[in-house]
Protein backbone atom coordinates (compact mmCIF):
# COMPACT_ATOMS: atom_id res chain seq x y z
CA UNK A 1 0.00 0.00 0.00
CA UNK A 2 1.68 3.28 -1.08
CA UNK A 3 2.17 6.03 1.42
CA UNK A 4 0.04 9.10 0.98
CA UNK A 5 -1.05 12.26 2.74
CA UNK A 6 -4.15 14.42 2.40
CA UNK A 7 -3.23 17.80 0.95
CA UNK A 8 -5.64 20.69 0.54
CA UNK A 9 -5.62 21.95 -3.07
CA UNK A 10 -7.86 24.99 -3.33
CA UNK A 11 -11.06 24.04 -1.51
CA UNK A 12 -10.73 20.30 -2.00
CA UNK A 13 -8.68 17.57 -0.38
CA UNK A 14 -6.51 15.33 -2.51
CA UNK A 15 -4.68 12.13 -1.68
CA UNK A 16 -1.03 12.86 -2.54
CA UNK A 17 1.50 9.97 -2.81
CA UNK A 18 4.55 10.29 -0.60
CA UNK A 19 7.98 8.66 -0.85
CA UNK A 20 10.06 8.77 2.31
CA UNK A 21 10.02 12.45 3.33
CA UNK A 22 9.23 13.86 -0.17
CA UNK A 23 5.85 14.21 -1.88
CA UNK A 24 4.84 14.92 -5.48
CA UNK A 25 2.54 17.95 -5.62
CA UNK A 26 1.47 20.39 -8.32
CA UNK A 27 4.35 22.58 -7.23
CA UNK A 28 6.84 19.73 -7.66
CA UNK A 29 8.56 17.45 -5.17
CA UNK A 30 8.53 19.08 -1.75
CA UNK A 31 9.74 18.00 1.65
CA UNK A 32 6.99 16.79 3.96
CA UNK A 33 6.95 18.04 7.54
CA UNK A 34 6.95 15.69 10.50
CA UNK A 35 3.37 16.70 11.31
CA UNK A 36 2.20 15.69 7.84
CA UNK A 37 4.10 12.40 8.04
CA UNK A 38 2.34 11.67 11.31
CA UNK A 39 -1.01 12.44 9.65
CA UNK A 40 -0.03 10.11 6.82
CA UNK A 41 0.59 7.34 9.34
CA UNK A 42 -2.88 7.86 10.80
CA UNK A 43 -4.37 7.85 7.32
CA UNK A 44 -2.72 4.52 6.49
CA UNK A 45 -3.93 3.01 9.74
CA UNK A 46 -7.47 4.23 9.19
CA UNK A 47 -7.44 2.96 5.62
CA UNK A 48 -6.31 -0.45 6.87
CA UNK A 49 -8.87 -0.65 9.64
CA UNK A 50 -11.90 1.23 8.37
CA UNK A 51 -14.29 -0.33 5.81
CA UNK A 52 -13.53 2.20 3.05
CA UNK A 53 -11.10 4.98 2.16
CA UNK A 54 -13.92 7.55 2.32
CA UNK A 55 -14.34 6.90 6.04
CA UNK A 56 -10.60 7.18 6.57
CA UNK A 57 -10.44 10.48 4.72
CA UNK A 58 -13.31 11.88 6.76
CA UNK A 59 -11.59 10.92 9.98
CA UNK A 60 -8.30 12.49 8.92
CA UNK A 61 -10.03 15.65 7.70
CA UNK A 62 -11.68 16.10 11.06
CA UNK A 63 -8.44 15.35 12.87
CA UNK A 64 -6.50 17.94 10.83
CA UNK A 65 -8.99 20.68 11.73
CA UNK A 66 -7.79 20.55 15.33
CA UNK A 67 -4.92 22.72 16.49
CA UNK A 68 -1.65 21.01 17.36
CA UNK A 69 -2.43 21.09 21.09
CA UNK A 70 -5.91 19.69 20.45
CA UNK A 71 -4.46 16.94 18.29
CA UNK A 72 -1.98 16.10 21.03
CA UNK A 73 -4.66 15.95 23.71
CA UNK A 74 -7.29 14.05 21.71
CA UNK A 75 -5.05 11.67 19.78
CA UNK A 76 -5.46 8.64 22.07
CA UNK A 77 -9.19 9.21 22.59
CA UNK A 78 -9.74 9.62 18.84
CA UNK A 79 -7.78 6.45 18.08
CA UNK A 80 -9.54 4.35 20.74
CA UNK A 81 -12.99 5.44 19.58
CA UNK A 82 -12.17 4.23 16.10
CA UNK A 83 -10.90 0.90 17.43
CA UNK A 84 -14.08 0.43 19.47
CA UNK A 85 -16.19 0.93 16.36
CA UNK A 86 -14.13 -1.71 14.58
CA UNK A 87 -14.33 -4.21 17.44
CA UNK A 88 -18.12 -3.92 17.42
CA UNK A 89 -18.18 -4.91 13.75
CA UNK A 90 -15.62 -7.73 13.38
CA UNK A 91 -15.07 -9.43 10.03
CA UNK A 92 -13.16 -12.53 8.98
CA UNK A 93 -10.55 -10.36 7.26
CA UNK A 94 -10.10 -7.99 10.20
CA UNK A 95 -9.89 -10.08 13.37
CA UNK A 96 -9.32 -8.09 16.51
CA UNK A 97 -6.41 -8.61 18.83
CA UNK A 98 -8.73 -10.19 21.39
CA UNK A 99 -10.06 -12.72 18.90
CA UNK A 100 -6.55 -13.76 17.94
CA UNK A 101 -5.51 -14.02 21.58
CA UNK A 102 -8.46 -16.22 22.48
CA UNK A 103 -8.03 -18.44 19.43
CA UNK A 104 -4.29 -18.91 19.93
CA UNK A 105 -4.76 -19.83 23.62
CA UNK A 106 -7.70 -22.18 23.29
CA UNK A 107 -8.00 -24.30 26.42
CA UNK A 108 -5.09 -22.48 28.11
CA UNK A 109 -6.72 -19.41 29.66
CA UNK A 110 -7.55 -18.79 33.31
CA UNK A 111 -9.81 -16.00 34.52
CA UNK A 112 -9.21 -14.88 38.11
CA UNK A 113 -11.96 -12.99 39.92
CA UNK A 114 -10.69 -11.16 43.02
CA UNK A 115 -13.08 -9.51 45.46
CA UNK A 116 -11.49 -6.74 47.51
CA UNK A 117 -12.32 -3.72 49.68
CA UNK A 118 -10.76 -0.24 49.96
CA UNK A 119 -10.62 2.14 52.90
CA UNK A 120 -11.83 5.10 50.83
CA UNK A 121 -14.08 4.59 47.81
CA UNK A 122 -13.19 8.06 46.48
CA UNK A 123 -9.50 7.19 46.13
CA UNK A 124 -9.82 3.56 45.03
CA UNK A 125 -8.18 2.82 41.64
CA UNK A 126 -10.08 2.86 38.37
CA UNK A 127 -10.07 0.10 35.81
CA UNK A 128 -7.75 2.05 33.52
CA UNK A 129 -5.17 2.16 36.35
CA UNK A 130 -4.97 -1.65 36.48
CA UNK A 131 -4.38 -2.31 32.78
CA UNK A 132 -6.34 -2.29 29.56
CA UNK A 133 -5.88 -5.85 28.28
CA UNK A 134 -8.47 -8.35 29.61
CA UNK A 135 -8.89 -6.58 32.94
CA UNK A 136 -12.36 -5.58 34.14
CA UNK A 137 -13.53 -3.98 37.38
CA UNK A 138 -17.11 -3.90 38.62
CA UNK A 139 -19.25 -3.72 41.77
CA UNK A 140 -20.26 -6.86 43.64
CA UNK A 141 -23.23 -6.89 45.98
CA UNK A 142 -21.93 -9.88 47.94
CA UNK A 143 -19.02 -7.88 49.41
CA UNK A 144 -19.78 -6.34 52.79
CA UNK A 145 -18.16 -3.10 53.96
CA UNK A 146 -18.05 -1.73 57.50
CA UNK A 147 -18.88 1.89 56.59
CA UNK A 148 -20.32 3.93 53.73
CA UNK A 149 -16.93 5.51 53.06
CA UNK A 150 -15.35 2.17 52.17
CA UNK A 151 -15.35 0.91 48.62
CA UNK A 152 -15.50 -2.57 47.16
CA UNK A 153 -14.95 -4.10 43.75
CA UNK A 154 -14.53 -7.35 41.88
CA UNK A 155 -11.50 -7.34 39.61
CA UNK A 156 -11.36 -9.94 36.86
CA UNK A 157 -8.11 -10.72 35.03
CA UNK A 158 -7.76 -13.24 32.21
CA UNK A 159 -4.29 -14.72 31.79
CA UNK A 160 -2.61 -17.51 29.89
CA UNK A 161 -1.05 -20.56 31.50
CA UNK A 162 2.26 -19.59 29.89
CA UNK A 163 2.20 -15.95 31.04
CA UNK A 164 0.69 -15.61 34.54
CA UNK A 165 2.93 -12.72 35.59
CA UNK A 166 0.53 -10.17 34.11
CA UNK A 167 -1.73 -11.01 37.05
CA UNK A 168 1.03 -10.00 39.47
CA UNK A 169 1.05 -6.47 38.08
CA UNK A 170 -2.66 -6.15 38.85
CA UNK A 171 -2.40 -7.59 42.38
CA UNK A 172 0.55 -5.32 43.14
CA UNK A 173 -1.38 -2.25 41.97
CA UNK A 174 -4.41 -3.23 44.05
CA UNK A 175 -2.26 -3.73 47.16
CA UNK A 176 -0.35 -0.47 46.68
CA UNK A 177 -3.66 1.38 46.22
CA UNK A 178 -4.89 0.32 49.65
CA UNK A 179 -6.77 -2.80 48.59
CA UNK A 180 -7.53 -5.46 51.15
CA UNK A 181 -9.95 -8.27 51.97
CA UNK A 182 -12.45 -9.24 54.64
CA UNK A 183 -14.41 -12.38 55.47
CA UNK A 184 -17.01 -11.66 52.77
CA UNK A 185 -14.43 -11.59 49.98
CA UNK A 186 -13.68 -14.58 47.79
CA UNK A 187 -11.39 -15.50 44.94
CA UNK A 188 -12.82 -17.49 42.02
CA UNK A 189 -11.01 -18.99 39.06
CA UNK A 190 -12.41 -20.06 35.69
CA UNK A 191 -10.49 -22.87 33.98
CA UNK A 192 -10.77 -22.80 30.20
CA UNK A 193 -12.52 -25.85 28.67
CA UNK A 194 -12.75 -24.74 25.05
CA UNK A 195 -11.56 -27.32 22.58
CA UNK A 196 -12.72 -30.32 24.68
CA UNK A 197 -16.04 -32.13 24.67
CA UNK A 198 -18.71 -31.78 27.32
CA UNK A 199 -17.91 -35.32 28.52
CA UNK A 200 -14.22 -34.49 29.07
CA UNK A 201 -15.04 -31.25 30.85
CA UNK A 202 -17.56 -33.08 33.04
CA UNK A 203 -14.94 -35.68 34.03
CA UNK A 204 -12.55 -32.90 35.01
CA UNK A 205 -15.20 -31.21 37.13
CA UNK A 206 -16.03 -34.54 38.83
CA UNK A 207 -12.36 -35.01 39.79
CA UNK A 208 -12.42 -31.65 41.54
CA UNK A 209 -15.66 -32.62 43.30
CA UNK A 210 -14.06 -35.89 44.46
CA UNK A 211 -11.17 -33.82 45.87
CA UNK A 212 -13.42 -31.46 47.85
CA UNK A 213 -12.74 -33.26 51.19
CA UNK A 214 -9.08 -32.37 50.65
CA UNK A 215 -9.57 -28.94 49.08
CA UNK A 216 -11.77 -27.76 51.94
CA UNK A 217 -8.82 -28.40 54.27
CA UNK A 218 -6.76 -25.83 52.36
CA UNK A 219 -9.05 -22.81 52.76
CA UNK A 220 -10.25 -20.68 55.63
CA UNK A 221 -13.15 -22.20 57.65
CA UNK A 222 -15.31 -19.14 56.86
CA UNK A 223 -15.58 -20.30 53.25
CA UNK A 224 -17.31 -23.53 54.29
CA UNK A 225 -20.39 -21.70 55.58
CA UNK A 226 -20.67 -19.13 52.78
CA UNK A 227 -24.02 -18.87 50.97
CA UNK A 228 -22.23 -18.04 47.71
CA UNK A 229 -20.04 -21.14 47.99
CA UNK A 230 -22.23 -24.12 48.93
CA UNK A 231 -20.78 -27.62 48.93
CA UNK A 232 -21.44 -29.84 45.92
CA UNK A 233 -23.41 -33.05 46.32
CA UNK A 234 -20.94 -35.98 46.63
CA UNK A 235 -20.57 -38.56 43.87
CA UNK A 236 -21.91 -42.01 44.79
CA UNK A 237 -19.62 -44.97 44.20
CA UNK A 238 -22.34 -47.45 43.22
CA UNK A 239 -22.43 -46.27 39.62
CA UNK A 240 -25.44 -43.98 40.02
CA UNK A 241 -25.43 -41.30 37.34
CA UNK A 242 -24.22 -38.02 38.78
CA UNK A 243 -26.14 -34.87 37.91
CA UNK A 244 -24.32 -31.55 38.13
CA UNK A 245 -26.11 -28.79 40.00
CA UNK A 246 -27.70 -25.95 38.04
CA UNK A 247 -26.93 -23.57 40.93
CA UNK A 248 -23.81 -21.56 40.14
CA UNK A 249 -23.14 -20.77 43.81
CA UNK A 250 -21.33 -24.07 44.40
CA UNK A 251 -17.74 -24.77 45.37
CA UNK A 252 -17.26 -26.33 41.93
CA UNK A 253 -19.55 -24.56 39.47
CA UNK A 254 -19.63 -26.64 36.30
CA UNK A 255 -22.97 -26.71 34.48
CA UNK A 256 -23.80 -22.94 34.50
CA UNK A 257 -20.16 -21.96 33.89
CA UNK A 258 -19.70 -24.42 31.03
CA UNK A 259 -22.94 -23.47 29.31
CA UNK A 260 -22.20 -19.75 29.51
CA UNK A 261 -18.42 -19.49 29.32
CA UNK A 262 -17.07 -22.98 28.46
CA UNK A 263 -15.20 -23.03 31.77
CA UNK A 264 -15.09 -24.79 35.13
CA UNK A 265 -15.39 -22.29 37.98
CA UNK A 266 -13.80 -23.01 41.36
CA UNK A 267 -15.34 -20.70 43.97
CA UNK A 268 -13.88 -22.31 47.09
CA UNK A 269 -10.87 -20.11 47.84
CA UNK A 270 -11.11 -17.18 50.23
CA UNK A 271 -10.33 -13.62 49.24
CA UNK A 272 -6.66 -12.80 48.64
CA UNK A 273 -4.50 -10.35 46.71
CA UNK A 274 -1.37 -12.48 47.14
CA UNK A 275 -0.22 -13.47 43.66
CA UNK A 276 1.72 -16.53 44.82
CA UNK A 277 -1.26 -17.92 46.75
CA UNK A 278 -3.46 -17.45 43.69
CA UNK A 279 -0.90 -19.09 41.41
CA UNK A 280 -0.50 -22.08 43.75
CA UNK A 281 -4.27 -22.57 43.87
CA UNK A 282 -4.54 -22.37 40.07
CA UNK A 283 -1.75 -24.92 39.59
CA UNK A 284 -3.30 -27.28 42.13
CA UNK A 285 -6.78 -27.17 40.55
CA UNK A 286 -5.33 -27.70 37.09
CA UNK A 287 -3.24 -30.63 38.28
CA UNK A 288 -6.15 -32.34 40.05
CA UNK A 289 -8.65 -31.95 37.23
CA UNK A 290 -6.20 -33.51 34.73
CA UNK A 291 -4.85 -36.24 37.06
CA UNK A 292 -6.56 -39.53 36.13
CA UNK A 293 -5.07 -41.10 39.25
CA UNK A 294 -7.73 -39.25 41.25
CA UNK A 295 -10.37 -41.57 39.78
CA UNK A 296 -8.40 -44.66 40.81
CA UNK A 297 -7.77 -43.40 44.35
CA UNK A 298 -11.43 -42.48 44.86
CA UNK A 299 -12.55 -45.90 43.61
CA UNK A 300 -10.11 -47.65 45.95
CA UNK A 301 -11.37 -45.63 48.91
CA UNK A 302 -14.93 -46.64 48.07
CA UNK A 303 -13.94 -50.30 47.75
CA UNK A 304 -12.38 -50.25 51.23
CA UNK A 305 -15.83 -49.44 52.61
CA UNK A 306 -14.84 -46.27 54.39
CA UNK A 307 -17.54 -44.23 52.63
CA UNK A 308 -20.23 -44.75 50.03
CA UNK A 309 -18.98 -41.75 48.09
CA UNK A 310 -16.03 -41.28 45.74
CA UNK A 311 -13.76 -39.03 47.79
CA UNK A 312 -10.08 -38.18 48.04
CA UNK A 313 -8.45 -37.02 51.28
CA UNK A 314 -5.54 -34.67 51.86
CA UNK A 315 -3.34 -37.67 52.64
CA UNK A 316 -4.21 -39.23 49.29
CA UNK A 317 -3.21 -36.08 47.45
CA UNK A 318 0.11 -35.82 49.27
CA UNK A 319 0.87 -39.43 48.31
CA UNK A 320 0.47 -38.87 44.55
CA UNK A 321 3.87 -39.73 43.10
CA UNK A 322 3.76 -37.53 40.01
CA UNK A 323 2.75 -34.38 41.87
CA UNK A 324 5.50 -31.74 41.50
CA UNK A 325 7.34 -31.12 44.75
CA UNK A 326 6.61 -27.39 44.64
CA UNK A 327 2.91 -28.21 44.46
CA UNK A 328 3.19 -30.78 47.25
CA UNK A 329 4.87 -28.10 49.33
CA UNK A 330 2.02 -25.68 48.64
CA UNK A 331 -0.59 -28.27 49.71
CA UNK A 332 1.28 -29.15 52.90
CA UNK A 333 1.87 -25.52 53.85
CA UNK A 334 -1.82 -24.60 53.44
CA UNK A 335 -2.95 -27.71 55.33
CA UNK A 336 -0.55 -26.98 58.19
CA UNK A 337 -1.80 -23.37 58.36
CA UNK A 338 -5.44 -24.29 59.01
CA UNK A 339 -5.07 -27.72 60.70
CA UNK A 340 -1.87 -27.67 62.73
CA UNK A 341 -2.57 -30.66 64.97
CA UNK A 342 -3.80 -32.91 62.15
CA UNK A 343 -0.82 -31.88 60.04
CA UNK A 344 1.59 -32.89 62.84
CA UNK A 345 0.01 -36.36 63.10
CA UNK A 346 0.05 -36.84 59.32
CA UNK A 347 3.68 -35.76 59.07
CA UNK A 348 4.73 -38.31 61.69
CA UNK A 349 2.78 -41.04 59.92
CA UNK A 350 4.30 -40.36 56.51
CA UNK A 351 7.82 -39.98 57.88
CA UNK A 352 7.59 -43.37 59.65
CA UNK A 353 6.64 -45.01 56.36
CA UNK A 354 9.73 -43.50 54.77
CA UNK A 355 7.70 -42.31 51.79
CA UNK A 356 8.82 -38.73 52.12
CA UNK A 357 9.40 -36.29 54.92
CA UNK A 358 7.33 -33.10 55.14
CA UNK A 359 9.06 -30.13 56.71
CA UNK A 360 7.39 -26.92 57.74
CA UNK A 361 8.65 -25.20 54.62
CA UNK A 362 8.75 -27.79 51.85
CA UNK A 363 8.08 -31.35 50.86
CA UNK A 364 11.16 -33.47 50.19
CA UNK A 365 10.96 -36.83 48.45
Amino acid sequence: MPNFLLAKVGKTWEKVPMQNTLANTQAGRVEVSGLSRRDAFYAREFERLMPSIENAEQEIKRFRTYSFSEQKNTRVLHWMRSLRRILKQPTEQKKSVLEKYFSQNEGKLISVEMECVFDDKDTMPKQRDLGQFLVTMCDDGSIRTESDSEGSAEVKVTISQHNPMRLKKVTDKLSHSGGGINSSCGMHIHLDQRGVSYLTASKRAKRLIKCLPALTKLVAPSRLSNNYCAENAPICGDGTQYRHSSNRYRMINFLPAYEEHKTIEVRLHGGTLDFWKILGWINLCQFLMDCTEIDRIAQENYAKGGTRYLQVSIEDILRIEKMPETLRSYVWKRFRQFHTHSAFILREKLSEEGKFYLTDGMAIS
